[in-house]
């Protein structure tokens, strides 16, 4: 670098041409720091000090960059108030360029990240017994057939048998008398809940642990006691990206995961791997670990909705959000204490960035 540019330029990293550099001086320094083993990825900055000289620094980048043999990332900002100029917008040319050093930065940043991921051992699909899935698939035709949305109580628990996903035993009741009366149909005590599109412990539309007989006609009356549940309560849920196709989430549940925002997402199918980091790396694991002497929740009964979750929207592109909250998770076993899905028609095309392909 010192043997051709000027003396008051700076060879280090970062290197600084200085404002005189022309189009052929940065093609030699794109090629000359691009060949050295020791570097990784370039950022080619240009702050022109002429405007009409934009146009010449941009061909000679476009021909420098392309005459790299070495595959490494390169990014170019142009801070020019005129735009990118035509070279670096021309059709064949893929050469990712941004208006300020800080946008270039975090994109490859998020770029390393993703070629990092890209490289740890894939892990494996898992088989899963018991899938019904033409039976789901009849399931949600049944919701697109009435134009989609929401699917109700019923039609959420058959689709979850059908993958055998883990749900608590439910009846519904219309009156306070009606819930007293079914309650003694359950082994042990129960849990009230309202169903409707409303947020119900923000209303307080939950009461939890109840014996059966009038003390659920009580709670159903009045329903504004919320007791603590027993287990740790977690999210599962998903969502169907137009970019990546289905998104998996998995973390703390209940009104937690509004306060605490602690939520995983990965892109779906998930292998084992997957749903291990997913729900290791929760700040909040701590709670399904024995926090403060707490018994240990099942970990591997999360994992394992958490996978069957996946499988489903894998399988079903109808679905277009899906919301588990909150799944409680017991020293033996999790079970999903609420849930919601809505579907709608899938776009036809499969989407670019998802997993294992575009």
């Amino acid at each position: 670098l010192t043997s051709f540019l000027p003396e008051q330029a700076s060879a280090a990293n970062p290197v600084d041409m200085i404002a005189s550099a022309g189009g052929p001086e940065y093609a030699r320094t794109i090629r000359t720091v691009a060949a050295d083993p020791g570097i990784d990825a370039l950022i080619v900055i240009y702050i022109p000090p002429l405007e009409s000289s934009a146009h010449e620094v941009a061909r000679h980048m476009v021909e420098a960059i392309g005459s790299i043999e070495r595959r490494i990332p390169v990014l170019t900002c142009f801070m020019s108030a005129r735009g990118l100029p035509e070279p670096l917008r021309a059709p064949g040319v893929r050469i990712p360029s941004y208006a300020y050093p800080e946008q270039a930065a975090i994109a490859l940043a998020h770029a390393v990240e993703l070629g990092a991921w890209r490289a740890k051992p894939l892990g494996a699909f898992p088989v899963l017994a018991g899938i019904r899935e033409d039976e789901a698939a009849a399931v949600l035709a049944g919701a697109l057939g009435r134009e989609g949305g929401w699917l109700d109580a019923g039609e959420v628990r058959l689709l979850f048998e059908c993958y055998g996903l883990p749900t608590v035993r439910e009846a519904p009741a219309a009156t306070t008398e009606e819930a007293e009366r079914v309650s003694h149909a359950f082994e042990g005590h129960v849990a009230l809940k309202a169903v409707g599109p409303i947020h119900k412990t923000d209303v307080g539309a939950v009461a939890l642990d109840l014996a059966p007989g009038p003390a659920v006609a009580a709670a159903a009356a009045a329903i504004a006691q919320r007791v603590e549940a027993a287990g740790v309560e977690m999210l599962v849920g998903a969502a169907a990206d137009p970019m990546f196709g289905g998104m998996i989430a998995v973390g703390a549940g209940g009104v937690t995961v509004e306060l605490t925002r602690d939520v995983e997402v990965r892109v779906a199918p998930l292998t084992d791997v997957d749903a291990d980091e997913m729900i290791r790396g929760l700040a909040t694991f701590p709670l399904l670990d024995g926090f403060r002497g707490a018994p240990k929740a099942d970990v591997d009964a999360l994992r394992d909705v958490v996978l069957r979750v996946s499988a489903l929207c894998a399988d079903h592109a109808e679905i277009a959000e899906m919301d588990c909250n909150p799944v409680i998770v017991r020293a033996n076993g999790a079970a999903i204490v609420d849930a919601r899905v809505r579907v709608q028609l899938p776009e036809p095309i499969r989407p670019f960035a998802s997993r294992g392909g575009g």
